[in-house]
C-alpha cells in the first residue's frame, strides 16, 4: 500500500544560492537534483540528514524561478511555490488531474499525466482558485 506524502516547492531566482542558503539554515543536504544548461537548480530536493533512528526525508524542494512549466497563477505570474503530493496509486493521480484540472488557470499536461525524467506518472496544474500543484505516483 503507497502512502501519501506532500511537500512544497519554491522558485527562486538564485536558486543555486537559495539551496546553498535553505542547507545551511535547517541543517539539510541535497537530495536529487536537475540543473539546467545555464547551471541553474531545474529540481533540488533538500533532504533531513538522517540519523542511526531515522531516515533522511525531503523537506523541501527548490527550482529556479519561470523554469520548465507553463503554469502561471491568477495574476499571469509564475508561482512563487507549489504544493507537492506524491506515493499515490496511478488511479489516485488520475482522480486527482480530473478534479484540479476542472477550470484550471494552467494545465501543463492537458491530456493527463504523464513521465517526466524523475517520475513516471505525474501532473502539474494550477487550479482554479490559483494553487499550483505537482501530483505524481
Amino acid at each position: 500500500m503507497k502512502t501519501m506524502k506532500m511537500g512544497c516547492q519554491i522558485y527562486v531566482k538564485g536558486s543555486v544560492e537559495a539551496v546553498d542558503f535553505y542547507c545551511r539554515a535547517f541543517n539539510l543536504t541535497i537530495g536529487m537534483n536537475f540543473k539546467g544548461p545555464d547551471g541553474t537548480y531545474v529540481h533540488a530536493a533538500l533532504t533531513t540528514k538522517g540519523t542511526w533512528w531515522r531516515k533522511p526525508a525531503d523537506m523541501l524542494a527548490v527550482a529556479e524561478d519561470g523554469r520548465g512549466a507553463q503554469a502561471v497563477t491568477q495574476d499571469g505570474q509564475w508561482p512563487v511555490m507549489s504544493f507537492d503530493c506524491w506515493g499515490l496509486s496511478r488511479e489516485a493521480v488520475d482522480q486527482a488531474w480530473r478534479v484540479l484540472s476542472e477550470g484550471a488557470l494552467s494545465n501543463d499536461n492537458p491530456d493527463g499525466p504523464g513521465p517526466v525524467p524523475w517520475n513516471e506518472y505525474c501532473f502539474n496544474v494550477v487550479d482554479k482558485f490559483g494553487v499550483y500543484w505537482w501530483v505524481a505516483i
